[in-house]
Formats: structure tokens, C-alpha cells, sequence
């Protein structure tokens, strides 16, 4: 999906791509060699026949049948996303992760999630690819300046369309050869690191053909400078406004999916990608690493979590999934320095969470895998830290035991061999037992819980 300013989904709290166009340009530009000296003509008018057969030139890819392109005012954009919301999105589950946004101290107690993410998409919407329909929607946001609207040729708003259509034509040629609802299924959709990782290959898919497409001989470099001019302009407030976790989870399937994408398309061209499609990354490591998924030597490891611990019979279960590791880096920089959050995140193996709620009272319970002792420790180290800022108190270590008591709350990190676990209860007793509990995990995890937004931008 296109935004005028990049946006996407978080990362172990899935939400979609979202993303602005300023960004991603400016990211395609970075370390390029680029001559912008000569004379840049504007770009001619736009012909969405003859881009179709363009991009799937250019993406290799050949067009099935044509893909409907459909363009719409500001109001039937409302309209349309409010239509979508409506099908796609179940409340109850956008409350649950907002919830575990909280706990979690990613989304300020102050803020409401869907209404932070309705306000990104009314800023950066560009155009997004239905694929329950198979249709491209364009958003006029020109007032009738834009080639494809019929009005007076507005140059850097016609590169906006243009880089839009050439980005949503390769998902629906994409979804034409290789069924993007497919992602949709629990396989896929349940596990929010893997659907993450899911996300940044059919992001990144579009953005590297996209970019291929613009800079092909005839397109030249004008386009993206346009589209840059265009930019500086464009309104990004509630982009920057966002919390920190969720303009980083949107922007992550475009950026860092680019660079994964990238990496196929130099080790195999565009025919590694397709075979992505075929047997998809699993993991946000992978996309962070991409040799780790080409090697194919490093998948998520099996972790498990008592489905329904004694000592919460009367509980609630919230929300249950994994936490990858964009989400540890995310976690981590709350309160380090990016290079060591990021460096405590790596090494990350497997993960699963759960958060339980009675009343007001929380309980989070959390077991993770990790490569080697050491990448352990330094996620220990790293959660550690987070206790002590998160629930101020006592703090006591017995071995690589840490227990933290703040006001009306219980926190057991504990980290042995290649496992982090960590509980965070109202008591000690119940801490204590669900420390216990984690030892004795089922093989089958209680029902997941995800949630998503569906087109692609």
C-alpha cells in the first residue's frame, strides 16, 4: 500500500502497511549514484494501460488479467476505509493489543490505538491494492490537479501517482500469480512476527519494483526528484506525532522489506523473489538477516506456554502470540541507545507471550529462545533494566534470578542456558507460581489472537 508518507503494521502487534512515499523514495536514493544535472522534463500524461505492461515488464511478471484502477475523492476514501474496517477489523482485538502496547510501556496510557492509526491513514493514504477485489484505488488528493483526475498536470503531483500505480500494479500482479489472500489464513496470519515477516516481503516485493520501474531507461531519475519536491510539502504531523513503536512498525515492512527483497533479487533476481512467495520468510530475524533466511539455517524455535495456568483459573486471557525481534529492539530502545538495543535483540530464536487480565489487575507472562547463552544474557540485561525504570522498588538477584517488586506488582526475570522467561504478576505468590508454571508449558499453545488490516498500500 502507498502512502504520501510511509506507514505499516507493528511488528508483534500486527497492524498493516501504511506507508508515505517521500520516505521510501528518499530510502531508494540513499547510496545511489545518481547524475540529477541534466535537464528533468516533466513527466507525461498518466496511461495506466500502458503502465500495467510496464511494471509487469520490468517485475517480470505476466499480467493475467487487468487490474481495475478505480480513484477516489477524500470523502469516499473515509468512506472506503470506514467499509474495510468494518469487515476486517474486530474491535475487541484492536483493544487487546493496544492493551499489550500498554503493559508493555510502547503506546503512552493516554493514547487510543485505532484512533492514532485512523488519523495516519487520513494523512498518508496514497492508493492501496484490494485484493479481495483486484482492484487498484487511487486517492485524489490534488483537489483535481493530477493527471489521472483529468485537471491541469501538476508535475510533482503527477509523480506521486505515478510511483503510487507503479507500486500497487506489482501486489496485483503479485496477488495474480501468487494469491496474497493466502495470507490471510491462520498459518500465516496468527503467528504477528511471521505475518510481519510476510508483510515485508510483499512491501518490499512492490517497493524494489517500483524503484526498478522509475529508474528504467526512459523514466530516468526526474520522477523521484518530483516526487521528493512533492514532499516537502506533503503534511506528515500525525506521522511524527506517532509513538515511536507504531511509526516504526509502520515504516518496517517498506524499509527494511526493500533491503530483504534486495538481497533475493542480487542473489537470484527477480525468480528468488517469486520462490519467496512460495516458501515465505517466517520471521522479522530473517528480514533483519537476510542471509539467515537464504542459508536457510536459523527458524523460529518451537516455544510453548501453559494454556491455562492454575493460578489464573479466573482470569481472562487478553491477547497470546510471539514477540520477534523488531519487537525486542522496539521494546529495548524505550529505554537504550538503538545500536546496543539492537544488538541485545539479535540472536533472538523464539518467543511466545501472554498477557491475563481480572478486573484491573495484569498478568504477562513471557518465555523466550535464544541463540546462544550470551545473546540470552544480553536480552536479560536489556529486560532488566526495563523492570527497574517500569516498576520502581526492591530489586533482588539470586543467580541469574532477578525479582522485581514495585507498587501492586511482581516481576521474575530469569535467564538459563539459551532461555529468557519472565512473569510480571500483582503478588509474589502468584508470580512465584507462574515462574513455576512456565517449566511446564503445553506443546499446543492456547488460541492466538491477531490483528490486522488486510489491502495492501
Amino acid at each position: 500500500m502507498e502512502m504520501a508518507q510511509q506507514a505499516g503494521r507493528p511488528g508483534g502487534l500486527r497492524m498493516h502497511k501504511w506507508v508515505p512515499l517521500l520516505l521510501l523514495a528518499a530510502i531508494c536514493l540513499t547510496g545511489c549514484s545518481v547524475d540529477l544535472s541534466g535537464s528533468l522534463n516533466p513527466p507525461g500524461p498518466l496511461d495506466v494501460t500502458r503502465m500495467t505492461q510496464e511494471v509487469a515488464a520490468v517485475r517480470q511478471l505476466d499480467l493475467l488479467r487487468p487490474i481495475p484502477c478505480e480513484t477516489l475523492d477524500l470523502q469516499q476514501l473515509e468512506a472506503k476505509l470506514a467499509e474495510m474496517n468494518e469487515q476486517e477489523v474486530d474491535p475487541a482485538q484492536t483493544l487487546a493489543a493496544e492493551k499489550v502496547m500498554k503493559f508493555l510501556g510502547l503506546l503512552p496510557a493516554s493514547e487510543d490505538l485505532q484512533a492514532v492509526m485512523d488519523k495516519l491513514y487520513g494523512e498518508q493514504i496514497l492508493g492501496f491494492y484490494d485484493p479481495q477485489e483486484g482492484r487498484l484505488y487511487l486517492v485524489d488528493r490534488s483537489g483535481g490537479s493530477a493527471g489521472a483526475t483529468g485537471g491541469p498536470q501538476n508535475w510533482a503531483v503527477l509523480d506521486q501517482e505515478r510511483v503510487t500505480i507503479a507500486h500497487e500494479l506489482v501486489h496485483g500482479l503479485a496477488d495474480q500469480h501468487f494469491d496474497l489472500l493466502r495470507f490471510d489464513e491462520p498459518k500465516w496470519s496468527e503467528d504477528d512476527d511471521t505475518a510481519t515477516a510476510v508483510d515485508c516481503l510483499i512491501e518490499g516485493d512492490a517497493s524494489l519494483g517500483e524503484t526498478l520501474y522509475l529508474t528504467q531507461e526512459g523514466q530516468g531519475w526526474g520522477s523521484l526528484l518530483g516526487l521528493l519536491v512533492a514532499g516537502i510539502s506533503q503534511d506528515s504531523s500525525q506521522l511524527d506525532a506517532a509513538p515511536p513503536y507504531i511509526r516504526d512498525s509502520l515504516l518496517f515492512p517498506y524499509q527494511a522489506g526493500l533491503l530483504f527483497v534486495q538481497s533475493l533479487y542480487e542473489a537470484g533476481g527477480w525468480n528468488a523473489v517469486d520462490k519467496a512467495y512460495e516458501e515465505p520468510p517466517t520471521s522479522t530475524e530473517q528480514i533483519l538477516h537476510p542471509q539467515k533466511y537464504i542459508q536457510g539455517n536459523d527458524p523460529p524455535l518451537p516455544v510453548s506456554l501453559p494454556s491455562s495456568p492454575s493460578v489464573l483459573t479466573d482470569w481472562r486471557l487478553v491477547y497470546e502470540n510471539v514477540l520477534g525481534e523488531f519487537d525486542f529492539a522496539a521494546w529495548f530502545r524505550t529505554l537504550l541507545p538503538t545500536e546496543e538495543a539492537d544488538r541485545a535483540a539479535a540472536g533472538w530464536g523464539g518467543c511466545r507471550y501472554q498477557l491475563w487480565e481480572e478486573g484491573s489487575r495484569q498478568s504477562f507472562l513471557l518465555s523466550s529462545r535464544w541463540d546462544s547463552p550470551k545473546d540470552a544474557r544480553e536480552a536479560h540485561l536489556a529486560l532488566e533494566r526495563w523492570l527497574l525504570e517500569r516498576f520502581p522498588g526492591v530489586t533482588r538477584q539470586d543467580g541469574l534470578t532477578t525479582t522485581q517488586q514495585g507498587e501492586g506488582i511482581t516481576a521474575i526475570l530469569g535467564s538459563e542456558q539459551e532461555e529468557l522467561k519472565l512473569v510480571i504478576g500483582p503478588s509474589p505468590a502468584q508470580a512465584e507460581e507462574l515462574f513455576k508454571q512456565l517449566d511446564t508449558g503445553t506443546e499446543q499453545p492456547a488460541e492466538v489472537h491477531g490483528y490486522s488490516f488486510f489491502p495492501y498500500l
